[in-house]
């Protein structure tokens, strides 16, 4: 070991500079939570791919973008109504090469990470022969009349599922939820990865696991160190983008394990079900909200609504605009590159594509079985 000078002290370690990748589409003002939360405790930029939306998100990004943080933003659009999750992904990571990450974080608007002692000591603390953070995710439940864009409506995010249904995802159980007799909330969320940047590095739709890294490059985090809050099922409104998006998946011909719970809620919405769903996935604060008739397992746990305690005081000190629709006047430009579309192309191919290969998480083929019940 080279010795170290009289009077000097040794160099103390570059902490690990992380990227951060977000998919959008009709995603505001949800994704100004996650995108500010993430650059405020988790990464150094973010990446966001707004793909094709037709809401407030792009007049939302701009805002963004004209804030303190928007240096720290890089915006990208596509257009292309075709959904292509892993493409779109693996897109974003090559674009990251630019900002010569260490590691890389990808993350959905309905995502915030929770990690005890913060990201970077984690990341920074890992040997190199570790490509890949293997974490928990874990479904928080919203409250009937929550309003995405009321950012006090974040503080009342206090009751997680408990999941117990912890069997494989087949047309039985589907058929149960959209029948109202299980509840989807039951249902465990898959483990989602944090990778570190290497020149072969790929990451799977949904960025739940990231190829080639075999199991022992791979550390399963327990949730005391590092997990994630999931809101799949935040408002009303998200649950009529969700059956929208169901919908396009349809009219595109995928199969029926791409975007499965997307193709469930319209099919639900279809037979005038939605409403009923929400009420039995939405519980309102108060004493009796632990309490279900379908199964379901709450528990209390204020770690969410602390977590993002100094995001929404960065949000309001902002000033963004986030109560839709967006008031006249709002009318920043928008700071936003086209998808390359050559390197999405080779995304493409490399992808085989996306509704070519069922991943080991999705309902088998025949699992959009309509529920015996139904008329």
């Amino acid at each position: 070991m080279r010795p170290i000078a009289a009077g000097t002290s040794p160099a103390l370690p570059r902490p690990p500079h992380v990227i951060g990748l977000i998919k959008l589409r009709d995603d505001w003002p949800l994704a100004a939570v996650a995108i500010a939360h993430a650059l405020q405790h988790h990464v150094d930029a973010v990446l966001v791919l707004d793909h094709a939306s037709s809401d407030a998100t792009g007049a939302g990004l701009a805002a963004l973008q004209a804030s303190v943080l928007g240096p720290r933003l890089r915006v990208f659009h596509h257009h292309d109504d075709a959904f292509h999750d892993e493409a779109f992904l693996n897109t974003l990571l090559e674009l990251s090469q630019g900002e010569a990450p260490d590691w890389i974080y990808a993350f959905d608007a309905d995502e915030i990470l929770l990690p005890a002692g913060g990201l970077r000591p984690l990341l920074a603390s890992q040997p190199e022969s570790i490509l890949a953070l293997c974490y928990p995710v874990e479904n928080w439940v919203s409250w009937p009349g929550f309003d995405p864009g009321d950012l006090g409506s974040y503080g009342s995010l206090t009751i997680r599922s408990l999941p117990d249904l912890l069997m494989p995802i087949d047309p039985q159980l589907v058929a149960a939820i959209e029948a109202g007799t299980a509840n989807f909330l039951r249902l465990p969320f898959d483990h989602k990865v944090i990778i570190r940047n290497t020149a072969s590095a790929w990451l799977a739709a949904g960025a739940h696991s990231v190829r080639p890294a075999t199991r022992a490059q791979t550390l399963m985090v327990h949730r005391r160190f590092l997990h994630a809050a999931h809101l799949p099922l935040l408002s009303r409104a998200r649950l009529l983008r969700k059956a929208a998006m169901g919908r396009n998946h349809q009219r595109s011909g995928y199969p029926p394990w791409h975007g499965w719970q997307n193709q469930m809620l319209a099919r639900i919405e279809e037979r005038g079900g939605l409403e009923a769903f929400w009420q039995r996935h939405s519980r309102e604060p108060g004493e009796n909200a632990l309490q279900s008739t379908d199964g379901l397992r709450l528990c209390h746990d204020e770690e969410l609504c602390e977590a993002l305690a100094a995001t929404i005081a960065l949000l309001q000190s902002l000033d963004l605009p986030l109560q839709l629709p967006l008031p006249p006047g709002t009318t920043a430009a928008l700071r936003s590159q086209p998808l390359p579309q050559d390197l999405l192309r080779l995304a493409l191919r490399a992808s085989a594509p996306d509704s070519a290969r069922r991943p080991a998480h999705a309902p088998p083929p025949d699992a959009v079985a309509r529920p015996a019940s139904e008329p």
